[in-house]
């Protein structure tokens, strides 16, 4: 059942490629235009770099949030999957992993390019890779919380923006000091402590609370 159940998110996936392959155009446009905006000096002197990136990062992953469940909740196959022998939480876990692989995992990848592109040092851009493993999914958790708390409302995509960017701001925040620790020479450890400590919460609570909110929904 979970490998139909990842078969058929890999179809969907495959179907919809061309509104993942906007958020992946959004992310490397955004990135590649910013550095037009500066000097030569302020480029080579950029300690920024890694906020700008997961900035870009975060805005990309919100907007793939507004197809997560929606497809499935027109369709009809949202109450079949509630009917499914096995848990209504393992589909919901299926369907985040999916989303962080199909978005989050491909801008993680394109990560090191724009850093180099922005004259990151090696050290910095070691520590962006390893908050974006550790940020991206606990974003794509909470996105799916989010996603399911207005799969039935008008105006979803801007109520989803209101909803996630205040849960959003910790791991930005953590993120991005690891990275400047990195780059003034100080121990980015702490920071990617506590992204791994968000991580766990959300493993723990997000997928239960993702799934009272698409039961919900569907009632």
């Amino acid at each position: 059942m979970i490998k139909q159940l990842l078969k058929h998110e890999i179809n969907l996936i495959l179907y919809h490629g061309h509104d993942i392959g906007l958020v992946l155009l959004f992310f490397l446009l955004s990135t590649f235009i910013f550095p037009f905006t500066l000097s030569t000096d302020q480029l080579g002197s950029l300690n920024s770099s890694g906020g700008f990136i997961w900035c870009m990062v975060l805005f990309s992953m919100l907007l793939s949030f507004g197809r997560l469940f929606i497809f499935d909740y027109h369709s009809g196959e949202l109450e079949q999957y509630a009917l499914l022998p096995i848990s209504f939480e393992w589909v919901v876990f299926i369907k985040i992993f999916c989303h962080w692989f199909s978005v989050g995992l491909p801008l993680i990848l394109l990560s090191p390019l724009i850093a180099f592109f922005l004259h990151m040092p090696i050290d910095g851009v070691q520590i962006l890779l390893l908050t974006l493993l550790l940020g991206t999914p606990t974003l794509s958790l909470l996105g799916s919380f989010g996603a399911a708390l207005v799969l039935d409302t008008r105006s979803s995509n801007l109520l989803l923006f209101l909803i996630l960017l205040p849960f959003y701001i910790p791991v930005l925040i953590f993120s991005v000091s690891a990275v400047d620790a990195a780059l003034t020479h100080h121990s980015p450890w702490s920071h990617i402590a506590l992204l791994i400590a968000l991580l766990c919460i959300a493993l723990a609570i997000i997928p239960f609370a993702t799934t009272i909110a698409l039961r919900d929904s569907l009632e």
